[in-house]
């Protein structure tokens, strides 16, 4: 059916539906997109990794308030503050460290996965701007990669 045979009321219920149908699609786009920076991905890490764990070896070290911390959180913890320091390279050893250790649940190995790939976003980011420590950053990392 021609939309010029359309009454006018339905001409503009339909532009107006197909408008809030847009805004509503724009809007939940954006609404859904998740900040994950290399810094707020190392923070969810070391949050999901300082959550207890039933049947987690207990083989910790006491944390900033005293509290036992698994020492992958620890890891996580001390790779964050080397990275927001801009010691790129250690950042990326803690996080190799983190990513091998045993005693971590499948949740937390998501959590040290998805820190890493962040991290190494920001850094060939970093590096593709001309960030000379962020290049020197995954030039270690590959060397090191390839000893292995």
């Amino acid at each position: 059916m021609n939309e010029r045979c359309l009454p006018p009321k339905t001409q503009t219920l339909n532009w107006l539906v197909a408008l809030v149908l847009v805004f509503g699609s724009v809007a939940g786009l954006v609404g859904c997109q998740k900040k994950n920076d290399a810094t707020s991905e190392l923070e969810r890490a070391v949050k999901v990794l300082k959550q207890p764990v039933s049947g987690q070896p207990t083989t910790t070290q006491p944390g900033q308030n005293g509290t036992a911390v698994p020492p992958v959180a620890q890891q996580v913890d001390q790779a964050m503050n080397s990275f927001k320091a801009g010691n790129y390279s250690d950042a990326i050893g803690l996080m190799e460290k983190a990513s091998t250790n045993p005693t971590r649940t499948p949740g937390q190995t998501i959590a040290v996965q998805d820190a890493m790939a962040a991290v190494m976003r920001d850094l060939y980011a970093r590096a593709a701007r001309g960030d000379a420590a962020a290049q020197q950053a995954i030039k270690h990392y590959k060397d090191n990669r390839n000893r292995h």
